[in-house]
């Protein structure tokens, strides 16, 4: 298996969501299967859509780091939101590799 996985920073993880997450515009594969969400994301409006990130909070970086919210309000996508959150909580981890 490959090695070189990592945490996502901020920035990353909100280019995930909107490249191959539930931000993604659309469109189909040459199988005619929907490229929607393809990274599969937590996008359910009652369970955990937030997602750790790298990236800590500079004031309390022992304490706090900063979360990306993926999850629909209603019926559609509403974009990403970030916010700072306590590390002792418990938040869904998306690895990635490099990517460009």
């Amino acid at each position: 298996g490959y090695t070189d996985w990592f945490l996502p920073s901020e920035l990353e993880m909100i280019e995930l969501v909107n490249k191959i997450g539930p931000g993604q515009s659309g469109g189909t594969n040459s199988n005619g299967d929907s490229l929607i969400n393809i990274a599969n994301l937590n996008t359910s409006p009652t369970g955990p859509a937030a997602y750790w990130t790298s990236s800590e909070n500079n004031s309390s970086p022992q304490n706090y780091a900063y979360k990306v919210f993926a999850g629909p309000i209603g019926n559609s996508f509403a974009g990403t939101s970030v916010s700072s959150w306590n590390k002792y909580e418990t938040l869904n981890l998306r690895y990635i590799r490099a990517f460009s």
